[in-house]
C-alpha cells in the first residue's frame, strides 16, 4: 500500500493486540463473527469514551475468531484520521489514496474479511460541488475515503464484517451512520479491567487490592477510570520505581498512581458523555447485547 495507515493482513499474519476485559462485547463479537463466517454481512459501530480499548477490539477479535473458532478472516485496517494526515504531511497525491482503496477492494472481493475503520468520526461523505475547485487536498481525500466507506457499507457483500470505531457517533454523517446494522457500547473501565491492567503492567501480587483502592479513590473524586489512563499511570509508576514494586506499600503505589490523575483528567468528563449518549447506550446495553449473547450461547452449546 502507498498509504501506511492502510494495512492488509492475511488470516495467519494478523498482529497481536492487548485487550483486557469486556467479556460481553467479546462474546457479542464472536456471535457476529460466526454469523458472517456462515455467509452473512454485518456492520458494527463500536462506540464509547476514548481510551476504553475500542480500536484494539476488531483486531483482537479477528485473531481470536481465527484461532479459537477456525475462521479464516483476513483483516483490512484503516486508521482514518492517520490516512488523511498522511496525505497532507507526506504530500501524497490523491491518486495514491484512490489506488490503495481500489487495491483493497480487490483484495477483499471473494474473501471472508474483517474491515476495521478506526476513527471513523473524522470522515466526511459530501462536499459542496460548487467549492470543489477551492477544496484542499485534505478535504478531497476525506470525501474520497468517505465515498469508499459508504460504498463498502451499502454493497453488503456476504462474508464481510465491517467495524466502525467511533468516540462520538453523533458526529458521524448520516450517510455513514445509517448504514451500520449494530451498535455496541464500551463502558468505562470496571474493577476487573483495572486489576488486570495493574497485574500485567506492574506485575505485583496485590493487584486486586490496589485496583479496588484506586477505583474507590477515583470515584470519591467523581472520576471514572479509563483504560488508557490507567495504563499511562502504571507506566509512570514503573518509571519512578524501576525495581521490584512488591517491596512498596499499597499506600506508596497508590500515592504515585493518583498523582497522574488531575482535576482536568479525561476520566472526569465521562459522566457528561454518558448523559449525552444515554439513548444509544441504553439500546446497546439493554437490547443489542442480550440478543447477541443469546446467539453466542447457542454457538457455545453447539460446540
Amino acid at each position: 500500500m502507498n498509504i501506511s495507515a492502510i494495512e492488509w493482513y492475511a488470516p495467519d499474519t494478523i498482529p497481536e493486540r492487548m485487550f483486557v476485559g469486556y467479556e460481553e462485547q467479546q462474546k457479542a463479537g464472536i456471535a457476529i463473527g460466526n454469523l458472517v463466517e456462515g455467509g452473512e454481512f454485518k456492520s458494527v459501530l463500536v462506540f464509547g469514551y476514548s481510551g476504553t480499548g475500542k480500536s484494539a477490539f476488531p483486531v483482537f477479535l479477528t485473531k481470536r475468531l481465527n484461532g479459537d473458532y477456525d475462521t479464516k478472516f483476513s483483516l483490512a485496517l484503516l486508521r482514518c484520521q492517520k490516512i488523511l494526515d498522511e496525505i497532507v504531511l507526506r504530500n501524497h497525491p490523491l491518486r495514491a489514496l484512490q489506488r490503495d482503496l481500489i487495491d483493497l477492494s480487490k483484495k477483499i472481493q471473494g474473501r471472508k474479511a474483517v474491515l476495521c475503520l478506526d476513527e471513523i468520526d473524522c470522515v466526511n461523505y459530501s462536499i459542496n460541488n460548487s467549492l470543489i475547485g477551492e477544496s484542499t487536498i485534505y478535504e478531497l481525500a476525506n470525501v474520497t475515503l468517505g465515498h469508499w466507506i459508504v460504498d463498502s457499507l451499502r454493497h453488503r457483500e456476504k462474508g464481510i464484517l465491517i467495524f466502525g470505531v467511533s468516540d462520538y457517533p453523533k458526529s458521524l454523517e448520516t450517510a455513514i451512520a445509517s448504514n451500520f446494522d449494530i451498535q455496541i457500547y464500551f463502558e468505562p473501565t470496571d474493577l476487573r479491567i483495572v486489576e488486570e491492567i495493574i497485574r500485567r503492567y506492574l506485575q505485583i501480587d496485590r493487584s486486586m487490592q490496589i485496583a479496588s483502592k484506586l477505583i474507590q479513590r477515583l470515584l470519591d473524586k467523581k472520576m471514572n477510570p479509563i483504560s488508557s489512563e490507567i495504563v499511562a499511570a502504571c507506566e509512570y509508576v514503573k518509571q519512578k520505581f524501576p525495581g521490584d514494586l512488591n517491596i512498596l506499600t499499597d499506600q506508596k503505589i497508590l500515592g504515585v498512581l493518583m498523582t497522574y490523575f488531575c482535576p482536568c483528567s479525561a476520566t472526569k468528563r465521562v459522566n457528561s458523555y454518558i448523559r449525552e449518549y444515554s439513548s444509544l447506550i441504553h439500546k446497546s446495553r439493554d437490547h443489542t447485547l442480550p440478543y447477541l449473547l443469546s446467539i453466542y450461547d447457542k454457538i457455545k452449546f453447539a460446540r
